[in-house]
């Protein structure tokens, strides 16, 4: 059944699980208010509040349009056909006539995504945002200078779609790799650079799926007892490969051995597995460093800064190694 909506309506948002209120109707989109926020919904994405009041039936009662001129451009933009949790920064030239770059968060998905968001600087600097992103928006974050490049920033996001649920991610933006990201993207006039952070949202496709592996083969694989889960399920397959640096993993005799001794070899195995990653066209290799002090993970990402620049790589959230993993983009 059509609904017909009008400015005042209350209204659920079906796939927020939160209350708005409409405010006015444009080009097919219902804008509603959200905490402060005026977001656009589509209209299946809403129903009329039970019990939520309607304004009262006037002759000369007329919904509001974009007819009327606005006086400023609202944060939150329509964004109409990119998937996925996204990360854009958009090049301008600031009040000091310096390069900047100002910071997007874009959701893709069909839900609405909570997300906390801090831009670290390594000279102590950073920014923050939290907020409600719906469905198929992007909204404006901070900016900041583009030579703050050279300060080695870290992004640290969270992402959620209920308490509980939340996804992490580290993402370190070097300047090397950084300037490989631009392209011409949806609902820009010029080249901006876009992270991806989620294409598929953490956890809705199955092990199988994400592995790129049958059952049957899967199967096979742990009855042999070549795995025992699907730790090392992708490494032929899928175009990922994956080492597991624990000394017991790599065959290493911790009790034989100094703590340098140990780090010294996980970290040649680290150098030789990426380097047969690179060379065989894999499109991402995991990396499993576990948490402990960090001094593992520390100097695996100190060795990708130094030798591997041109390669993206990040930490977060997993449902099967939680932060004790780094990614990296090939």
């Amino acid at each position: 059944m059509k609904q017909n909506f009008r400015q005042g309506d209350k209204v659920n948002l079906i796939h927020m699980n939160e209350t708005a209120t409409v405010t006015r109707i444009a080009n097919g989109m219902i804008y509603v208010n959200l905490d402060g926020d005026e977001i656009p919904v589509y209209p299946e994405d809403i129903a009329i509040a039970v019990g939520g009041s309607r304004p009262a039936e006037r002759p000369d009662f007329k919904p509001r349009t974009d007819e009327r001129p606005k006086e400023k451009v609202p944060v939150s933009l329509l964004v109409l056909n990119e998937r996925g949790l996204l990360l854009i920064m958009e090049p301008f030239i600031d009040q000091e006539q310096k390069p900047a770059l100002q910071v997007y968060i874009q959701n893709g998905f069909q839900f609405a995504v909570h997300y906390n968001i801090i831009l670290d600087f390594s000279d102590g600097v950073n920014f923050s945002h939290n907020g409600l992103l719906a469905p198929k928006t992007k909204k404006q974050l901070f900016p900041f200078q583009e030579d703050k490049l050279n300060d080695k920033p870290n992004i640290y996001l969270s992402a959620w779609q209920q308490k509980g649920d939340e996804n992490e991610i580290e993402l370190r933006i070097r300047p090397t790799a950084h300037f490989k990201k631009k392209k011409k993207f949806e609902g820009f006039s010029e080249e901006v650079f876009v992270y991806e952070i989620f294409n598929e949202w953490p956890g809705r496709r199955s092990e199988i799926e994400r592995h790129h592996i049958s059952k049957e083969e899967l199967e096979v694989l742990m009855q042999t007892n070549k795995i025992q889960n699907y730790d090392n399920a992708d490494l032929k397959t899928g175009g990922i490969e994956e080492i597991d640096l624990h000394a017991t993993s790599l065959g290493i005799n911790e009790k034989a051995l100094a703590s340098g001794e140990i780090l010294e070899k996980q970290l040649t195995a680290f150098k030789k597995v990426l380097e047969r990653a690179i060379q065989n066209k894999r499109e991402r290799l995991v990396v499993i460093h576990g948490y402990g002090k960090g001094k593992l993970k520390n100097e695996v990402c100190n060795i990708l800064d130094a030798d591997y620049s041109f390669l993206p790589y990040r930490n977060e959230y997993h449902h099967r190694y939680g932060h004790g993993a780094t990614f990296i983009d090939l």
